[in-house]
């Protein structure tokens, strides 16, 4: 029986919830379908980077931006453009 692909409309919808709670689902969905993501869905996560910023959801982010970029070291070059962006949140993620 194949997996059901990662749901992004879900990620998402729990993003915007107004409870933190919700976002700390969304990571726990993302982590238990952590080998689904792709490098191609580094946009995605930088969305999840910038809005509704924390520490705790930032830095559990980092670890699968990290696993993308070790899939594809193309992805080294947009960790350099994150290291010099005004934003906070992507810098963290890009050191």
């Amino acid at each position: 029986m194949a997996k059901k692909s990662l749901d992004w409309d879900l990620i998402f919808g729990l993003w915007e919830c107004k409870l933190r709670e919700a976002q700390y689902v969304a990571l726990e969905y993302l982590q238990k379908h952590r080998k689904q993501l792709r490098p191609t869905n580094i946009d995605k996560l930088k969305i999840l980077i910038i809005e509704k910023s924390w520490w705790e959801t930032v830095d559990t982010i980092d670890a699968f931006v990290g696993d993308l970029v070790l899939q594809d070291n193309r992805l080294i070059e947009t960790m350099l453009e994150w290291a010099v962006s005004d934003n906070i949140w992507l810098r963290r993620v890009a050191y």
